[in-house]
C-alpha cells in the first residue's frame, strides 16, 4: 500500500467510526481476532481467524456488523492489505478517533483460510466469559502474554468505551463488576 492508500483508508475508517459510531465494535473485532493467540503453544493470533468462527457464538455475536462495514474497504484495497491487517488497523484508528493515543501499528498479518494454518484445532478463542471468576480470567489472558496490569487496562478500557447489547450478549447497559463477575 502506498502512503496515499493508508491516508485514504484511515480517513474511510474514521468516517465509519464517526458516522456509525463503530469505534467500540472495531476495537472489539481487532481484539477478538487476536485473542486466539497463545504464547505457551505458539498458536493462533491475528490472522482473520474471526472469518472461521461462528458469528453466532456468544463471544462473537455482533462482530459481523463490523466485518460487514469493513468489507467494502477490503474490496477497494484487495491484494494490498489482508483482512487481518484491516481489522487490526480499524481497531487502532478507532482508538485514536475515540480520543485515545496514537498506537504504534504496522502491517504484516496474513489471512488464514483453514484452522491448520494457525495451528488451531478449533476456531474458538479463549476470551473470558462474563461469568468467569478472576483466576480463570487471569489464566486465559496470561496465555495471551498479558500481565495483570495489561488485563485491568484491557477489561476496563475495552468495556469503558462500549456497552452491552442484549441482542448480542444477553446483557444490556454498561459493564460492571459484581462479586468478581463481569455483568
Amino acid at each position: 500500500m502506498t502512503n496515499y492508500d493508508w491516508v485514504n483508508l484511515r480517513e474511510a475508517i474514521k468516517t465509519i467510526v464517526q458516522v456509525k459510531q463503530y469505534g467500540p465494535v472495531f476495537l472489539r473485532l481487532a481484539w477478538h481476532d487476536s485473542a486466539t493467540g497463545n504464547i505457551w503453544t505458539g498458536t493462533g493470533g491475528p490472522h482473520s481467524t474471526m472469518s472461521l468462527q461462528d458469528p453466532e457464538d456468544p463471544q462473537n455475536k455482533g462482530l459481523q456488523r463490523a466485518i460487514d462495514a469493513l468489507d467494502p474497504l477490503y474490496d477497494i484495497y484487495d491484494g494490498k492489505i489482508s483482512r487481518a491487517d484491516l481489522w487490526s488497523y480499524a481497531g487502532a484508528v478507532a482508538v485514536r478517533v475515540m480520543g485515545g493515543p496514537n498506537t504504534k501499528w504496522r502491517p504484516g498479518r496474513n489471512d488464514i483460510t483453514h484452522l491448520s494454518q494457525a495451528r488451531l484445532k478449533s476456531p474458538d478463542n479463549d476470551i473470558p466469559l462474563a461469568t468467569d471468576n478472576w483466576p480463570t480470567i487471569v489464566n486465559k489472558f496470561k496465555s495471551m502474554g498479558l500481565n495483570e496490569s495489561d488485563i485491568a487496562a484491557l477489561i476496563h478500557g475495552g468495556h469503558g468505551v462500549g456497552r452491552c447489547h442484549r441482542e448480542y450478549s444477553g446483557y444490556h447497559g454498561p459493564w460492571y463488576c459484581l462479586n468478581s463477575f463481569w455483568v
